[in-house]
């Protein structure tokens, strides 16, 4: 991921320690979160007439704050039912619902299929007491407790709710994953700091397809304990021409790209400003030269005026120009540009070669 106000997806990243991943796959650090003291250990049913939402439910007398509601949603990964935990005030990140059961994707369920399902419609739905159900719980509600929750009846919710206790059951199809949609400023998973979140342009990426196309193939493997498996599928790929596009959104100015050393075509360029034969045989051999010592060069001899070809190499963007032109005779120096600041210096035709050869190492 390169950072560029142009790019076509987002990431959250961290300068102190590097850390950096675009949404769908970003997490993050939570601070320790107390559970309530203000109600008991054992699960109560209460009535919530019309309270259909979190902030509904964070504000109605004898409800809870978002961070101490559990979220409850229904989707479906191959036409199968998985309920999905959240903490209440968190966002669901479907890409990794898919990836935790396995699949492609998902789809969030219609109202009319989760009332068959739970008995209840959005706003009073729980997982306590369902039974033969794919249960995935959010990371973030590992260990909770005295947790609020709906009651699967309509205006109704349970509080004293503990996770591990009244869902993480072997009733159901339980696990763990991280389900979160990770937000800025919260901590780096690798504990540097804050993270940040910028546009950017996607150079590669890796994907976990899942197992739906394996388990239709029957395609299995064995294990290390001798036990018959599903291959799960994923693929990876980098985009060439995205690197491209890349360069030239982050490495640019008014008159055009400007290549990085390590990338860029021609390590310098060198324009002959006038074709008077002495300047002509001075600008051929030193391109001859700067080739011979590996510094590969484009060189311009064409029948145009100063100012187009000035105008041609700062559009090129290539790192180093030199410049031969009627100061050259008079002097018997070049003029050595850099492309990144236009800074220059005069350079004796003689010393050029080497002059190229100290500032262009990587590539002489």
């Amino acid at each position: 991921m390169v950072v560029a106000e142009s790019g076509e997806d987002e990431m959250l990243w961290c300068e102190e320690d590097g850390y950096a991943a675009n949404l769908e796959m970003a997490t993050s650090q939570l601070a320790p979160l107390p559970d309530r003291q203000d109600i008991g250990d054992d699960v109560e049913e209460f009535a919530t007439p019309g309270i259909t939402t979190i902030e509904q439910l964070a504000e109605f007398p004898g409800g809870a704050r978002a961070e101490h509601q559990i979220k409850t949603l229904v989707y479906f990964a191959d036409d199968k039912p998985a309920l999905a935990l959240l903490r209440g005030d968190h966002q669901l990140n479907e890409v990794k619902l898919a990836g935790a059961l396995s699949v492609g994707e998902v789809r969030a369920g219609r109202e009319d299929e989760i009332v068959a399902l739970l008995g209840a419609r959005p706003g009073s739905l729980g997982a306590v007491n369902v039974q033969g159900k794919t249960v995935v719980c959010d990371e973030a509600l590992r260990g909770r407790t005295r947790m609020t929750t709906g009651a699967n009846r309509d205006g109704f919710h349970l509080r004293g709710v503990s996770v591990e206790r009244d869902i993480a059951t072997s009733q159901n199809d339980f696990r763990w994953a991280d389900l979160r949609l990770a937000q800025p400023d919260e901590m780096s998973p690798r504990g540097g700091g804050p993270l940040q979140i910028s546009r950017c342009i996607e150079l590669g990426h890796v994907f976990k397809l899942g197992n739906k196309y394996t388990k239709a193939m029957n395609a299995k493997f064995l294990d290390e304990s001798g036990q018959e498996r599903i291959i799960e599928m994923g693929c990876y790929g980098l985009g060439v021409s995205r690197v491209l596009a890349a360069l030239a959104e982050t490495h640019h100015d008014e008159r055009g790209i400007i290549w990085p050393e390590a990338v860029a075509p021609f390590d310098a360029q060198l324009l002959l400003l006038d074709k008077d034969e002495e300047l002509v045989q001075i600008a051929e051999k030193l391109y001859a030269d700067l080739r011979a010592a590996g510094i590969d060069t484009l060189f311009d001899d064409r029948n145009e005026r100063p100012g187009s070809k000035f105008a041609d190499a700062d559009l090129f963007g290539i790192p180093h120009q030199i410049v031969v032109g009627k100061t050259t005779r008079e002097s018997g120096e070049v003029e050595v540009r850099l492309r990144a600041d236009k800074s220059s210096v005069k350079v004796p035709v003689a010393e050029a070669v080497e002059h190229l050869t100290q500032v262009a190492p990587a590539t002489s």
